[in-house]
């Protein structure tokens, strides 16, 4: 590798540590503001919030480090355009290939990374966040709960009714929960809730039944009880199958289209992040005489349209708009043909320049 290649490796490496910097923060920071405003209601514990909105960031990875070093790209070469370091480099018989090889050593290795993220990462992150979610769904306050009206959850399939409210409970309890062809039923003359954080996954209940009812009209159970400790934490199979929380390997096995388009979005990314570090090389050039930053609200129109063009791409294979080929790749293949015909005309310019002087 030249010196002038690891040069230009090194002032990309040097532009994409803070921008993706910034990049997660301003992610974790609207992550956070929306989590508070939408489980607020939920009395979210804060490691359990931290975490979600960790997870959610790690998540996000696969979308910030493209444009993370597509912006350092942009950022790192504008400023050697901008310092005529480019124009030096030409004139001691550099082409723009050694630009390009300093960028592809930062890329590949970003690329490798996004690929981790998107493969194997992101199918863990989701699955976590899905049982977070669960759980917090499974939770609730007794003192939340109206006499006399039914209070159902729609993602655990649970229902609660109280007659009255008496002395530090409920009095005439009923939950109803159906899973998995089997329905209970527990009724108790007295329901109360521990203290702390535990008690809202759990109930206190006195005198009453448990009523195991099979849908298919197998046998049925009747437990009668003085004293009852009622867990409320949801099991793993009700957050059910979520093709996003998915092993890439399964979505890979499958023809539906919806899992088509999550592992096609997911093997899509490192080419992404290869391609947007490419697109950067020739949308970094800048007159002499304009700012340093003068095209990284050029190039930020352009990602916003790469990144709107994929998504909706995704969005046509699950709704089986278009088929697994092309899927999403044929957004990737414009872009390719775009980076083709810009290195061509700036080719094309430089042999006109040249054949001129």
């Amino acid at each position: 590798m030249s010196r002038i290649v690891r040069y230009i490796a090194a002032e990309v490496s040097h532009a994409l540590i803070p921008v993706l910097a910034l990049l997660v923060v301003i992610f974790a920071a609207f992550d956070t503001a929306r989590s508070l405003t939408g489980t607020a209601a939920l009395a979210v514990e804060l490691p359990v919030l931290l975490e979600l909105v960790a997870l959610r960031t790690l998540i996000a990875l696969d979308v910030l480090l493209p444009l993370g070093l597509y912006l350092a790209v942009v950022i790192a070469l504008g400023r050697l355009h901008h310092d005529h370091e480019v124009v030096g480099l030409r004139a001691l018989g550099f082409s723009g290939a050694a630009l390009v090889r300093g960028v592809l050593v930062v890329a590949v290795s970003v690329a490798v990374v996004v690929g981790g993220v998107s493969l194997f990462a992101r199918a863990w992150a989701y699955e976590r966040v899905y049982t977070l979610e669960a759980e917090q769904g499974a939770e609730f306050e007794l003192d939340d709960l109206a006499p006399g009206h039914f209070q159902a959850n729609d993602d655990t399939g649970r229902v609660v009714h109280a007659r009255a409210r008496g002395g530090d409970g409920l009095q005439g309890f009923l939950l109803y929960e159906g899973d998995d062809g089997v329905v209970q039923l527990v009724l108790a003359d007295r329901a109360r809730q521990p203290e702390g954080a535990a008690g809202r996954t759990r109930l206190l209940l006195d005198d009453g039944a448990v009523y195991t009812l099979d849908r298919d009209g197998g046998s049925d159970r009747v437990s009668e009880f003085s004293e009852l400790t009622l867990r409320l934490e949801p099991p793993s199979r009700l957050v059910g199958y979520k093709r996003k929380a998915a092993a890439t390997a399964s979505l890979l096995r499958s023809e539906r289209p919806d899992d088509v388009a999550e592992w096609q979005w997911r093997a899509s990314r490192p080419l992404a992040a290869l391609l947007l570090a490419l697109l950067a090389v020739p949308l970094s050039a800048t007159a002499p005489r304009r700012g340093r930053y003068a095209r990284v609200f050029t190039a930020m129109g352009v990602f916003a349209l790469y990144f709107v063009a994929t998504d909706m791409a995704r969005s046509w294979v699950e709704q089986s708009a278009v088929g697994a080929f092309p899927g999403v790749w044929w957004v990737h293949a414009v872009a390719a043909a775009v980076l083709l015909g810009l290195w061509l005309r700036g080719a094309a310019w430089r042999l006109r320049r040249g054949g001129g002087g």
